[in-house]
C-alpha cells in the first residue's frame, strides 16, 4: 500500500495534470486539498510563463494566416495593374504640322463672281485655332461676312492614322448638318477637300492653304460642279 507521500505525490500528479486541461488555471475553491499541500509559488511562475509565451505565438500566427492572404492579393492587382498600363500615346508629327493654325487671324477676302457668288464681294471676318485634348486635333472657330452673308461655325481637323489622311469636319449657319472632307500635304502646301449638294447639284471645294508664314497664310478656295474644271471662289 502507498505510504502517506506516496499519496501526496499522487495527489499532486493528479492536481497538476488537471490544471494542465483547464490552461494551467482552476478555481480556488476546487483545488484539492492533498493533505494540506499544494503548488507554491515557484511551482506556478514557470507554468505561467510558458503559458503566456505559447498563447503569444498562437495569436501572432494567427495573425499571419489572416493578413497573408490581404496582402497578397493588393500585391497581385498592384502587379497587374502595372502590367495592363499602357504608355499615353502622343500626337504624331503629322498633327505637329497643322500647329500653323493655331492662334487667333484676321481674314479679309474675296469672293469672285461665280455659279455660286453672284457678284465680286469682300470678306473680313476672324478665324481662332487651339490644339483640342491630347494635341490630335485642331479645334477652330471662325466668323466672316460670306456671299450669303455673315457666316458662323466650328472646324475640327484630325489625323487618321489609319488612313492617312487628315479628316476635317466643318459645321455652321449657312448649311444644315456637318461637311466632313479630308485633308493631305502636297509639297508645302496644306489642301483640304470636301463634297457638298448645292441647289441640288454636287458642289466639289478644294481649298489650298499656301505661303505660310508666322503672321499670314495665303488661302485660295476654287470649286467645281458636276465634275467640270475648278472656277475661282
Amino acid at each position: 500500500m502507498p505510504t502517506r507521500s506516496d499519496e501526496k505525490r499522487l495527489c499532486h500528479l493528479s492536481k497538476f495534470r488537471q490544471e494542465a486541461s483547464h490552461g494551467y488555471r482552476t478555481r480556488t475553491a476546487t483545488r484539492p486539498d492533498c493533505g494540506g499541500q499544494g503548488r507554491n509559488a515557484h511551482e506556478e511562475e514557470p507554468l505561467r510563463i510558458a503559458y503566456g509565451f505559447a498563447k503569444g505565438l498562437f495569436i501572432a500566427a494567427a495573425l499571419s494566416v489572416m493578413l497573408s492572404p490581404a496582402a497578397t492579393r493588393q500585391l497581385s492587382e498592384k502587379e497587374k495593374d502595372a502590367a495592363t498600363e499602357m504608355p499615353a500615346p502622343k500626337p504624331s508629327r503629322d498633327m505637329d504640322k497643322l500647329r500653323f493654325l493655331t492662334g487667333t487671324w484676321d481674314v479679309t477676302g474675296e469672293y469672285a463672281k461665280s455659279e455660286i457668288v453672284p457678284q465680286d464681294r469682300k470678306s473680313t471676318g476672324w478665324y481662332r485655332a487651339q490644339l483640342g485634348p491630347g494635341g490630335f486635333s485642331i479645334i477652330a472657330e471662325f466668323e466672316a461676312d460670306g456671299p450669303v452673308g455673315k457666316e458662323k461655325g466650328h472646324e475640327v481637323l484630325a489625323w487618321d492614322p489609319k488612313h492617312g489622311i487628315y479628316t476635317v469636319v466643318t459645321v455652321g449657319n449657312a448649311f444644315p448638318g456637318a461637311l466632313i472632307g479630308h485633308g493631305h500635304w502636297e509639297g508645302e502646301n496644306l489642301i483640304t477637300e470636301v463634297e457638298f449638294e448645292l441647289g441640288g447639284a454636287k458642289v466639289q471645294n478644294r481649298t489650298v492653304y499656301s505661303k505660310l508664314q508666322d503672321n499670314a497664310i495665303h488661302i485660295e478656295g476654287p470649286f467645281r460642279t458636276a465634275g467640270g474644271p475648278y472656277q475661282p471662289l
